[in-house]
């Protein structure tokens, strides 16, 4: 009796989940897309695609709305956007999502004859607080952020590095993703990505690495107030 109880569990758990899988590729060149965001919009739930553009999406029945919309996001590509009850036509094993080149916007430049002499302040907190917030979830944690607001006054300034300690790490390695955000208007999160340079800022974490630094300089972020920065997972490179 106490057996066949497990195994009921065990069914009604495996069907309580759905998978939607597919490749997601350019649409002009028909390449695939890796580290594409997958996710569920408002649900904290989601994943990236692999080297080769390949994706599993599982969603929980008992948490999802068919309503809920999915979303695909990539930097230097334009947002698509379905509902959950599209997705379960759209999205099977032989799917392909086709992602169209964005447009790129130049920052303003402003042209002066007064020399500018560039002051490095750094910015940021010492210790974990209410500024931080997010996750890596258990073994599918891929596409989650662990994120920091800093608080800065209104002026203009370009990111030069990203530095951060880390407190513990049982994996061997792992591939981060770094996005910097500004403010919503409404609730005060994450809003636009700010990295206008169309290159993901990726860095590879080894399992003993304490303090990191990761140049930003060359995708000349620029804000000019608070904002949001992240530590995304986009690969694991063994199971935990």
């Amino acid at each position: 009796m106490k057996i066949l109880s497990i195994f009921l569990i065990c069914i009604y758990s495996v069907c309580g989940q759905d998978t939607y899988k597919g490749l997601v590729v350019d649409e002009a060149t028909k390449q695939p897309l890796p580290f594409v965001n997958i996710g569920v919009l408002g649900k904290r739930t989601g994943t990236v695609s692999d080297e080769e553009g390949l994706f599993y999406l599982y969603l929980d029945e008992n948490k999802i709305q068919s309503t809920d919309i999915v979303q695909f996001s990539s930097l230097g590509y334009q947002t698509i956007e379905m509902s959950v009850s599209n997705a379960k036509y759209v999205l099977h094993e032989h799917s392909k999502i086709e992602m169209r080149s964005e447009n790129i916007i130049l920052n303003e430049v402003v042209v002066s004859n007064t020399q500018l002499v560039p002051i490095i302040l750094p910015v940021g907190y010492r210790s974990i607080d209410n500024n931080n917030f997010g996750y890596w979830k258990d073994n599918e944690s891929l596409g989650g952020e662990l994120a920091t607001r800093i608080d800065v006054n209104n002026e203009s300034r370009k990111l030069s590095s990203l530095e951060f300690e880390i407190l513990e790490n049982l994996s061997d390695s792992l591939l981060l993703r770094v996005n910097v955000y500004d403010i919503g208007n409404n609730d005060g999160g994450p809003n636009q990505n700010l990295n206008k340079s169309n290159k993901n800022i990726f860095y590879t974490l080894k399992k003993h690495e304490i303090i990191v630094k990761i140049d930003l300089e060359p995708y000349k972020i620029l804000v000019s107030n608070s904002f949001y920065i992240s530590l995304e997972l986009v690969k694991r490179y063994n199971k935990r």
